[in-house]
């Protein structure tokens, strides 16, 4: 374990402390653990590492940490890592995965323009000020499960850049938002099934791109990709979870006058409530009757299609 020099003398001590770093680095000892930093700055050069990457479980930056266009090569281990200043790794390129479960960012933390090729874990993980996730590439799944976001979280895009790549996924399950109206997806790539077990209801949503909701496949896919998630993560049964992720989706869109996105929602809901009961199919049931006269009120030409054809019926009776 190795612990930044403090205290009288220490002034002579750091210059050494910071290349001792450095050697070990080029040396490829990588298990700092437990290690206590006053700041870090691992530039591009310095961190491209063929056979692995260091490892910082469980130690403590003191001040600012500086990654910017880090090149991670393995696993990022920074696991329960604890920042006291901000974290900027703008522009890092983690490929591998990238482990930051029960880190804790007391500054704001800066992840813009960054890249995860593999999966990128910030369950458990605390943000206590402003993390920004702007026009970075996720090619595999984020999980921000079970974190705590005490002030604001961005994920943003552009027209070239959509942030969940294909193949990606994304999960909130029991993750806890001080200020969920500072929570914001803009030009973004998103699923309804991310929402699962958690209030999207006050989150930001500004210029996303949702599957063609228009075409009920989506709720099947969408089912699908609950059903075949965490089962640790993942509590009750997928239709009801998703049913209650797609009305708080509903009631953010009616709020935000997006009425189409609102219908299509509304109508999912209803959809999979209805088809988590037993007997759904069967003519006695309500809520059959109230899918097929009208789509739970959200298919117009439909309602007009049963009452022209109740018309024509007794036209000729």
């Amino acid at each position: 374990m190795i612990h930044y020099p403090v205290g009288n003398g220490a002034d002579d001590k750091r210059e050494a402390f910071q290349r001792e770093v450095a050697r070990k680095l080029d040396r490829g000892y990588l298990d700092f653990s437990g290690a206590q930093f006053p700041s870090l700055r691992l530039p591009e050069t310095g961190l491209r590492l063929a056979r692995g990457c260091p490892i910082f479980t469980g130690a403590e930056f003191h001040s600012a940490v500086d990654s910017d266009w880090a090149i991670f090569e393995g696993v990022a281990a920074f696991s329960s890592t604890i920042f006291h200043e901000s974290a900027s790794f703008s522009g890092a390129a983690f490929h591998h995965d990238a482990d930051f479960r029960g880190a804790e960012f007391h500054g704001n933390v800066d992840f813009s323009h960054a890249s995860f090729t593999r999966q990128a874990r910030f369950s458990h993980a605390v943000f206590h000020e402003h993390a920004e996730f702007d026009q970075c590439h996720f090619r595999e799944a984020v999980s921000f499960d079970w974190a705590r976001v005490c002030k604001s979280l961005w994920f943003s895009g552009s027209d070239k850049t959509t942030v969940f790549e294909p193949g990606s996924s994304l999960n909130l399950q029991f993750a806890t938002f001080d200020r969920p109206e500072a929570v914001v997806f803009s030009s973004v790539r998103l699923h309804p099934a991310w929402f699962v077990n958690t209030d999207a209801g006050k989150f930001a949503f500004t210029k996303v791109t949702w599957p063609q909701l228009a075409r009920l496949r989506w709720i099947w896919e969408d089912l699908q990709a609950v059903k075949t998630g965490d089962p640790k993560a993942a509590l009750g049964e997928p239709e009801e979870s998703l049913s209650i992720a797609c009305q708080r989706l509903a009631v953010n869109s009616e709020e935000n006058q997006r009425y189409d996105d609102a219908s299509a929602f509304r109508y999912a809901a209803m959809d999979l409530r209805r088809r988590s009961k037993k007997f759904r199919g069967l003519l006695w049931r309500l809520e059959w009757w109230y899918w097929f006269a009208s789509g739970y009120s959200e298919r117009l030409v439909r309602s007009a299609a049963v009452l022209a054809g109740i018309w024509f019926l007794f036209t000729f009776l």
